[in-house]
């Protein structure tokens, strides 16, 4: 849901992994396009439904992860994200669309791919629902 609503795009397929299925335009390889915001889709060994991550054009990525938080989880790298899973997770693919909308046209980024590294100790990014917008928030003031 996160990374769909990132870019507007209505909800069609019920789980991650039916939007991986039914995508005609998804790379089974960890080349991703330069400067270009991705999603990246995972099965999870105790999840049928799958899982949905977006990757910042750094290798960076933002995951609905945390089923506590009320924002997405910022890990730094995929080698991160599969280690906050603790090996359930399983690398599918990454696509150039998402429930059949295209968001990656001939790989050049359909939206502006802006970002703000986060900064100092106690901040950590925050994704928006637009990737052209990132702000940094203070944890401790949380």
């Amino acid at each position: 849901m996160y990374v769909r609503e990132t870019f507007g795009i209505p909800a069609k397929y019920p789980t991650a992994v039916e939007g991986w299925t039914a995508s005609s335009r998804k790379h089974a390889d960890q080349a991703f396009p330069a400067d270009v915001w991705v999603p990246l889709w995972f099965s999870v060994s105790d999840n049928p439904g799958g899982h949905v991550v977006l990757r910042q054009p750094d290798g960076s990525l933002w995951s609905a992860s945390d089923p506590e938080a009320t924002s997405p989880v910022h890990h730094g790298s995929l080698a991160e994200l599969e280690s906050y899973y603790g090996g359930r997770l399983t690398y599918l693919g990454w696509t150039e669309d998402i429930e059949d909308v295209v968001v990656v046209d001939g790989l050049e980024p359909i939206a502006d791919s802006k970002s703000q590294e986060p900064s100092g100790s106690g901040q950590q990014a925050v994704a928006p629902l637009h990737p052209s917008l990132v702000s940094i928030v203070d944890q401790s003031q949380q």
